[in-house]
């Protein structure tokens, strides 16, 4: 029988302590129905579990960590404390914070009574009002402990009647009494996500709970264990700021490992094992390639695992680079409700040419004339160590990783660009080029040029330079790329910053010099500023000066040489800056022809060896009477302008060279040995050949080293689209030979296994010859048998009309019988087939295997041997047998083979028991 009272619903279960856990119906007197009022009046709308019930669990094993690290722990056994565990956005806070509620509820019989609140605004409207959590939080207590409602809640209530319910303070004041009362022991509270309160709440909740007016030097409730889980949230960092008692665990430490690394890897690892669409042997990879990616975030992760899971492994690459659905709100979120000074330092972060220290940062705050000093508003003191500590516990999006900057996820910055327009980000870019500009400009003139060329030769130097200079090499190396990135008129817009930068010599090349270490390049000396203004292609500013509407800098002189003879114009042409060369060119007191020291090459030369068409054609197009086009060096060699475009694979250049008269001598002109067409060639460059070809160069021209022609190489070198090309022309020879293995074209493709090479051209061959082409290529073949050409032997056989034993010799010799003569072992097996006749005789009757013997061949004597169709008794003209043939000429070893099969001359008049008779040469015809 249930006992005399009203019911009400709540999750839970009494014990013997009166704690409440899992569904739970709760009883109360009829009589004292005035405190049934207060539970219902609290407990209205209080559906505290909601959001609870509806977190996911955690995946297998993930979240165990908590039990072992040594602050949760701490806070769970030690003393009444507040603890902040912070991190940030999608790393696992939430599903860790029901674990931490799980585990507590279910510690054996300790019974600890445990009260909680998840605080989510897009599910419940008032879900992150701090009087709606103080109101949560104190029904449970009241559902958990009778004896504190009726002690605490209810006096309160009949003082305050409804009103209560909306009072932070006094529901704050009542919850801090609940907690101090020693009746019960300690309470265990877990707030989670409290960054989703608005700064107010959330300082009106925490101070509320924490403050120093209910009591001396912040007074904390003697029985409540608080674990908050959050973001990087300043207002909850501001409120439990310099409070006692307290302990703040970051999801990342300083060097960027964080917490739950070993829950992401299980996590891929486990559900990457179950992708049965993936094959076996790509899954380790696609495993770690999965935890290099997710960097810590379980919302990544298990958006992209979805995806990875519900797509074939095609879809692979695709997805990997694409920013899951999950990752797109949560950055939506976290620009719709950052303060304008966090919005800022996103805007700045993204634009930045690599992750920023917190030095760097605090640099370009309090620099002199800093465009950002805005972002004074992050801390009160501008120290690197203040700044750090505010990002990290006070800055959502971004993260610290050994003193760099970087944000929660890699996949942010990619988010970011399509959430803002490109003016945006133009603008910014303009800030931050302006910062460097300012910080340059600021470097004391103590500050000079290292001695060294490479950075390697003063590297300690450099290194003390970048700490007295903590902006110096950021500053120095990515102005220009801001500069370009602000739009085409930014560079107008700062010029008076560039102009100081650049007018001061040691600054110009101390700046230089860190450009070029961080670009891994050597420095050179002796740049003036039309140099770093053509090197940065800045053409606005270039073209103003050019027209006398700016002050002409110090220095300026249109061909100045820099300290290894490279004028400006050398610059532009190196880094194929088009229309900085053609601004250059249009100046008639630019020197086109100015070598360098090193290379002894001028800009228009520079531009062949580059390969830049485009450029080669400006100088072409400029008066000829101001360019000097000479011949380029290299390792020592010389050579033409289109035999270097033809080497090096330019097909633009090459076709436009050849429209060329200036360069119509080089078509023939050999250098390295050969001709460009015979260089195409050999290396398979199909377009330049065939464009050579139609310029009339010699199609059959060889090199000077092998001899061979362009068809040859190209045969040899399994070039099949260049063999194509040249087999069009009806000139080039296909037979023809170098002299010194004497193959043609078929034959050097056959020889390196090039067989659909060497079909075609053996197929071309038919086509040009005719009715000669059975003769010849019966020579081909008997050749090949003679010299071993087993390659083209099979090639050859393989063709219609083409027979192993075709032949068309005065001397009726087969392929068999050459290959046995010259011991071609390979070459007699493969022609041991069924269509050979094994026992042909020549005109003089010997057989191939008389051949083999006479000349002493063991192995193809053995293998001829071996075939039951090979007449080993049979005589030649001279009535000699293949025995009698090894006999005369000394060949005893074949003479062995030969005895177990074969008599002796003295005993050919008669035929031994089980021997077949002795057959004759015209029988074998």
């Amino acid at each position: 029988m249930e006992p005399p009272g009203s019911k009400y619903s709540q999750r839970g279960k009494i014990s013997r302590a009166n704690v409440v856990f899992g569904d739970q119906k709760i009883y109360s007197d009829r009589s004292d129905s005035s405190y049934r009022n207060v539970i219902e009046a609290f407990g209205s709308e209080c559906d505290y579990d909601q959001v609870h019930h509806e977190i996911k669990k955690p995946h297998d094993q993930t979240c165990s960590w908590s039990q072992h690290q040594q602050d949760i722990r701490s806070w769970a056994d030690d003393n009444s404390s507040l603890m902040w565990l912070v991190g940030g956005p999608g790393i696992g806070k939430t599903v860790l914070a029901k674990y931490l509620i799980k585990s507590l509820q279910q510690d054996g019989d300790k019974g600890k009574r445990t009260i909680y609140f998840f605080c989510d605004r897009q599910k419940k409207k008032d879900g992150s009002k701090a009087v709606f959590i103080l109101r949560s939080l104190i029904y449970q207590c009241m559902t958990i402990a009778e004896y504190l409602g009726k002690r605490h809640v209810k006096p309160r209530y009949d003082t305050y009647g409804p009103h209560l319910l909306k009072s932070n303070g006094e529901l704050a004041k009542l919850f801090f009494e609940m907690m101090s009362d020693p009746g019960l022991g300690e309470w265990y509270c877990i707030i989670d996500a409290l960054d989703d309160c608005e700064d107010q709440e959330t300082k009106t909740l925490l101070e509320g709970i924490v403050a120093e007016s209910q009591g001396t030097d912040g007074e904390y409730p003697r029985f409540l264990r608080l674990l908050i889980t959050s973001r990087p949230c300043g207002a909850v960092r501001s409120a439990i700021l310099n409070r006692k008692n307290v302990r703040v665990v970051h999801f990342t430490d300083p060097t960027g490992k964080q917490l739950n690394e070993a829950d992401i890897a299980d996590y891929i690892s486990d559900h990457v094992r179950q992708f049965e669409h993936y094959p076996e042997e790509k899954k380790p990879g696609v495993e770690k390639q999965l935890i290099e990616k997710a960097g810590g975030n379980f919302t990544w992760t298990i958006s992209m695992i979805h995806q990875l899971g519900n797509k074939s492994p095609d879809w692979y690459n695709k997805l990997l680079a694409e920013i899951p659905s999950g990752m797109e709100t949560m950055v939506e979120r976290i620009v719709h409700r950052a303060k304008p000074e966090s919005l800022l330092l996103i805007q700045l972060l993204a634009v930045v040419q690599r992750p920023l220290s917190v030095t760097e940062l605090a640099t370009l705050i309090t620099m002199k004339g800093s465009p950002f000093d805005d972002l004074f508003a992050l801390v009160r003191t501008t120290s690197a160590m203040s700044i750090r500590d505010k990002i990290r516990f006070g800055e959502e999006s971004l993260k610290i990783c050994d003193d760099e900057i970087l944000f929660f996820h890699p996949s942010m910055p990619k988010q970011l660009h399509k959430t803002w327009t490109e003016d945006v980000f133009r603008e910014m870019h303009l800030k931050v080029a302006e910062a460097c500009l300012i910080y340059l400009i600021s470097i004391d003139d103590s500050h000079k040029p290292l001695q060294g060329r490479r950075k390697a030769d003063c590297g300690a130097e450099y290194q003390t330079v970048l700490g007295a200079l903590p902006l110096l090499e950021y500053a120095a190396a990515h102005w220009p790329t801001h500069l370009h990135c602000a739009g085409p008129d930014s560079a107008d817009r700062l010029w008076p910053l560039l102009e100081q930068s650049l007018s001061c010599e040691t600054k110009r090349e101390l700046s230089f010099q860190v450009y070029r270490f961080w670009h891994h390049d050597d420095y050179v000396e002796g740049q003036s500023p039309l140099h770093i203004l053509v090197l940065h292609n800045l053409r606005s500013i270039v073209r103003r000066l050019f027209a006398g509407d700016l002050q002409p800098l110090p220095l300026w002189d249109v061909n100045a040489r820099d300290s290894t003879g490279r004028p400006p114009l050398w610059w532009a042409v190196t880094k194929r800056h088009k229309d900085m060369v053609s601004l250059l060119l249009n100046n008639k007191s630019v020197d086109c022809n100015i070598r360098d020291h090193d290379a002894k090459i001028s800009p228009p030369v520079l531009a062949i060896k580059r390969g830049f068409t485009d450029i080669v054609r400006l100088f072409l197009e400029t008066d000829s009477n101001r360019i000097s086009w000479s011949r380029l060096k290299s390792n020592g060699r010389t050579f033409t302008a289109l035999y270097w475009a033809a080497i090096s694979k330019f097909e633009d250049l090459v076709l436009l060279l050849l429209t060329r008269k200036e360069f119509s001598q080089d078509l023939e002109e050999r250098c390295a040995s050969q001709t460009p067409l015979v260089a195409a060639a050999r290396n398979g460059y199909s377009e330049i050949v065939m464009a050579l070809l139609r310029a009339g160069a010699r199609r059959n021209s060889t090199d000077d080293d092998e001899r061979l022609s362009a068809l040859s190489w190209a045969a040899r070198n399994g070039q099949k689209e260049v063999v194509d090309c040249l087999l069009r022309y009806q000139d080039v020879d296909i037979y023809l030979r170098d002299p010194r293995l004497d193959r043609n074209a078929f034959q050097w493709a056959a020889a390196h296994r090039h067989e659909e090479i060497a079909s075609r051209i053996l197929a071309e061959m038919y086509t040009r010859w005719g009715n000669q082409a059975q003769p010849r290529c019966i020579s081909l073949l008997l050749e090949a048998a003679e010299r071993s050409q087993l390659g083209a032997l099979n090639i050859l056989l393989r063709r219609d009309g083409l027979m192993p034993d075709s032949t068309h010799r005065p001397d009726g010799r087969t392929a068999l019988s050459l290959a046995a003569e010259n011991g071609q072992t390979t070459v007699v097996q493969r022609l041991m087939g069924k269509d050979t006749e094994v026992n042909s005789v020549d005109r003089d009757g010997k057989t191939p295997l008389m051949w083999a013997a006479d000349k002493g061949h063991v192995e193809v004597v053995e293998v001829l041997l071996e075939s039951e169709r090979v007449y080993v008794d049979a005589v030649d003209s001279s009535r000699r047998t293949a025995y009698d043939w090894a006999l005369k000429q000394g060949r005893f070893e074949v003479c062995k083979l030969l005895t177990s099969v074969q008599r002796p001359l003295e005993h050919r008049r008669g035929a031994s028991p089980g021997k077949r008779p002795l057959p004759t040469t015209s029988g074998l015809r």
